[in-house]
């Protein structure tokens, strides 16, 4: 500023200067010779300095010694001796050179300091300038950044928070800058963080710069969700700053969770495997045997001719094992043809009463042998059914089969049917058995599991019956419930859509 200001008056300059020159040549031709001596004519050199240019001084300096010299010539000569007035003059020259020079260099002075602080200007300008690209670029690195990129100060204090904060929290950056990091931190973390920020803020050891950490985090809703977080912390001036990424990860939790999940299907299904080859090898040997048994004992006539009495109950015997043979696969089919989604439903329009009374005769023998009640209690005016009756006696018979193979001798079993508020059908087998608690219930529904693995082959079975007979009633649309309680009995109930109702 002082440069263009020197630069903007040259005529002002110019006309001080010639005032200067001829008020100090008219106060030293109005003296006496020897007097003023040329002295004042060092105020024209100092001038100079208001001068844009170093040699303008020079040019005053030279007017100057002239002007002394004009004065030694022309100025009165009384009350001056020679030799001293000479003195005097050459003095008052060599005062007006030194100034000179020593403005001369004062300017220079100027002129380098002036260069050199346009140079620092400049390089502070295009530091400054690269500094703001440099934070522009991570700003854009940080804003285009998938996760959520955090920084803090020594206090704790949020200094820097990127949109994928923003998504991930729920916060907006500008209600969090300058707030407590601690928003973001679930309660019971709180104290660990305290301590661990003031250990590195005074000096101490950072345990977890770099180290990957799974925690929790809070978002803007209260609500917690998975993290995982890796930080650094970094000193600038004297200050501890912390810089964190963190990453959302309850996706990724949750597909470990479902994998967990799968690995412990594979397991059950694994063991599910061996039980279905125990049983298996019990429920169609044991058929297998007598067929054999009988059929030897046949061939070989042990009992005498082919007309004998014996025979006939060998022969019932073997009708019987195969049956129940081909009960077993038949059961084994119909769960792969359910699982392959290949089973289909052929509908009919059925009176209900029939259906139990079927199902009823398939499984009374059994009953009987026991000395189990089997009781029917139909509602009046339940109206008919469309169904697949051939499915639904199917169903009717595992259920009434497991409800006499579960009940105590001399009990009774009950199947019941009758309409609900909704006008929906609701089809009930009730035993008073032995029951089961929850664990128990909810093995019974998986396909080839059996309810106490210590009296697995008391019972007869494949573990096929229950889980297909509940498969097969929701391919109805139907919903399939269990209720059960240990040494008070099972009931297993069946709503029919009022759809099915005729």
């Amino acid at each position: 500023m002082l440069s263009d200001t020197r630069q903007s008056m040259p005529i002002s300059l110019i006309g001080l200067s010639v005032l200067i020159a001829l008020s100090v040549l008219v106060f030293d031709l109005s003296i006496p010779l020897g007097v003023a001596g040329g002295v004042p004519y060092v105020a024209l050199v100092l001038l100079g300095s208001w001068y844009p240019r170093k040699f303008h001084v020079y040019i005053l300096a030279a007017i100057g010694c002239v002007l002394t010299m004009v004065g030694y010539y022309f100025s009165p000569v009384a009350g001056g001796i020679e030799w001293m007035v000479l003195t005097n003059r050459g003095l008052a020259i060599f005062a007006i050179l030194v100034t000179s020079v020593l403005v001369a260099k004062r300017k220079d002075t100027e002129r380098e300091l002036r260069e050199l602080n346009e140079n620092l200007e400049s390089l502070v300008e295009d530091r400054t300038q690269e500094v703001r690209q440099r934070e522009q670029r991570f700003r854009a690195v940080t804003e285009s950044a998938q996760d959520a990129i955090i920084s803090i100060n020594g206090d704790g204090k949020i200094i820097q928070w990127n949109a994928a904060a923003s998504k991930v929290f729920g916060h907006d950056r500008h209600d969090v800058i300058g707030r407590s990091i601690i928003i973001i931190i679930p309660e019971r973390y709180r104290g660990a963080h305290s301590a661990g920020l003031a250990r590195v803020v005074n000096g101490g050891e950072r345990k977890l710069d770099g180290k990957p950490l799974e925690l929790a985090a809070v978002k803007h809703d209260g609500s917690e969700f998975p993290i995982e977080l890796s930080f650094a912390s970094w000193e600038e001036d004297g200050e501890v700053f912390f810089t964190s990424i963190v990453r959302d990860v309850t996706v990724r939790k949750k597909a470990q969770q479902e994998l967990q999940e799968a690995l412990t299907q594979a397991k059950i299904a694994d063991r599910t495997k061996t039980q279905l080859l125990e049983n298996m090898t019990h429920e169609l040997r044991t058929p297998l045997n007598a067929v054999m048994g009988f059929s030897e004992t046949i061939k070989q006539e042990i009992h005498g001719p082919l007309g004998h009495e014996k025979y006939r109950e060998y022969i019932q015997d073997i009708t019987g094992s195969a049956q129940n043979l081909l009960a077993v696969i038949n059961d084994i089919l119909d769960v792969s043809a359910l699982e392959s989604g290949v089973l289909s439903l052929v509908d009919e329009v059925v009176e209900f009463d029939r259906l139990v009374e079927g199902a009823t005769r398939l499984v009374q023998d059994r009953a009987e042998r026991r000395n189990i009640k089997i009781k029917v209690e139909i509602d009046d005016g339940l109206p008919q059914f469309r169904v697949d009756p051939r499915r639904i006696k199917q169903v009717l018979a595992n259920l009434l089969s497991n409800a006499v193979k579960f009940s105590h001798e001399g009990g009774v079993v009950r199947v019941s049917a009758r309409l609900n508020q909704a006008d929906c059908p609701v089809v009930s087998v009730t035993d008073t058995g032995v029951g089961m608690n929850a664990e128990e219930l909810e093995q019974a529904v998986l396909p080839f599991s059996q309810v106490g693995r210590g009296i697995v082959f008391q019972h007869e079975g494949t573990g096929l019956g229950l889980p297909l007979s509940k498969s097969l009633v929701e391919l109805h649309g139907a919903v399939f419930e269990i209720e059960s309680a240990k040494q008070e009995g099972t009931i297993v109930r069946m709503t029919f859509p009022k759809s099915r109702c005729l």
